[in-house]
């Protein structure tokens, strides 16, 4: 069996209604040397008859490798695992892309000179919603190479992006897996990643992203409250990288908001700089806030399904 360029990933879970989005983009793509690689993580819907439909009918080349329920990122590291393709789009169960998106990241992989190359993880792209408008707005040039943890935030970009990466780096980099939690924020290892290479982002939205009411993005507090050493693991790797006072807030927000415990572990052992400590303890008490009013919503919501 030749090795593909791409593999598309897409890890689902009762997504039987969402993943035609993602079979349409696929069959529309300009750029057919791809493989789509469905990691179905204990559905219980109609995901695997449909899937197999597909297999059927032969118009694309795709596999399914089903596990138990064990949450996103372990799915994920399941699909890098199993990767033929070179290069990896991790493609959610819940979206779209345009007709072009494999031949334009191809054409920006390739573009990036071959001396240089091995240097890079990815090329990343903007994202837009149903209506057309791009989240975060434009890029201020038609490509720019950085090292996406620090370039972004200078950039003022705080929408997502969206893009490959090298399927050998993702290898060289898992999700950390914790028993009986079912998340880790995604950031933690694209930041590990962004620590060491670069990525070429390029000013076209390719991906197309549908808001729907069970999408992830809208049960992340709870799911970081669920899952607090991943959560906590990412909070305190992200301190790190903190250089302005909102940053350093933000983060030690967080990271006292899902997991106190690290909070006061990360100030004992001096990994705050001095000019920033002020707006470290700040960020602690307004997650100590967070938490608390976390847990009356929560509580509040037991109640109501009592």
């Amino acid at each position: 069996m030749t090795t593909p360029l791409f593999t598309v990933f897409t890890p689902t879970y009762n997504r039987a209604h969402t993943l035609h989005r993602v079979h349409e983009s696929l069959l529309a793509q300009t750029f057919k040397d791809f493989e789509w690689l469905i990691v179905d993580d204990g559905s219980t819907d109609a995901t695997a008859a449909l899937v197999a439909q597909w297999q059927q009918e032969g118009r694309l080349q795709i596999r399914l490798v089903t596990q138990a329920n064990r949450g996103k990122h372990f799915a994920y590291n399941r699909g890098v695992r199993e990767a033929r393709g070179e290069l990896f789009l991790a493609f959610d169960s819940d979206d779209s892309c345009v007709a072009e998106t494999l031949a334009v990241l191809r054409e920006a992989w390739l573009g990036i000179p071959e001396a240089v190359r091995p240097s890079f993880s990815g090329v990343s792209c903007l994202c837009r919603d149903e209506a057309g408008v791009v989240l975060g707005g434009p890029l201020p040039a038609s490509s720019i190479d950085g090292h996406p943890h620090k370039l972004l935030p200078q950039l003022g970009r705080h929408a997502e992006m969206w893009g490959i990466h090298r399927t050998d780096i993702l290898r060289d980099h898992p999700f950390p897996e914790f028993d009986g939690e079912k998340f880790v924020p995604e950031g933690l290892v694209w930041n590990r990643i962004s620590r060491r290479y670069q990525v070429r982002h390029i000013n076209q939205a390719l991906r197309i992203y549908h808001d729907s009411a069970d999408s992830l993005s809208r049960k992340m507090v709870d799911l970081r409250h669920r899952s607090p050493r991943g959560s906590s693991l990412y909070y305190a790797e992200l301190l790190q990288d903190c250089e302005r006072p909102g940053q350093m807030l933000r983060c030690a927000a967080n990271l006292a908001r899902y997991q106190p415990e690290s909070a006061a572990t990360q100030q004992a052992g001096g990994g705050v700089p001095l000019r920033l400590r002020a707006w470290f303890w700040a960020g602690v008490a307004l997650g100590q806030a967070l938490r608390w009013r976390d847990s009356r919503r929560a509580h509040a919501a037991r109640g109501l399904d009592a």
